[in-house]
């Protein structure tokens, strides 16, 4: 049987490659590096898309990867 190892790893990624999404009252950016999904979540209470945009670039969180 094979396992899957869970492994949290830390991206840092340029603004213009992250797609945006609306989940609830979070702002959610999102990017594929390598076969894994980066992302990072930002209260919409606090933060709005064109906020995020003018940083210049995320620090995103890999969900999971496979070895």
């Amino acid at each position: 049987m094979a396992s899957k190892t869970e492994k949290h790893t830390v991206a840092y990624r340029n603004v213009k490659k992250c797609e945006f999404h609306n989940i609830g009252s979070y702002i959610v950016a999102t990017s594929v590096i390598g076969g894994t999904t980066f992302c990072a979540f930002f209260d919409s209470g606090l933060h709005t898309e064109e906020s995020i945009r003018r940083r210049g670039s995320i620090k995103l969180h890999s969900i999971y990867s496979k070895k």
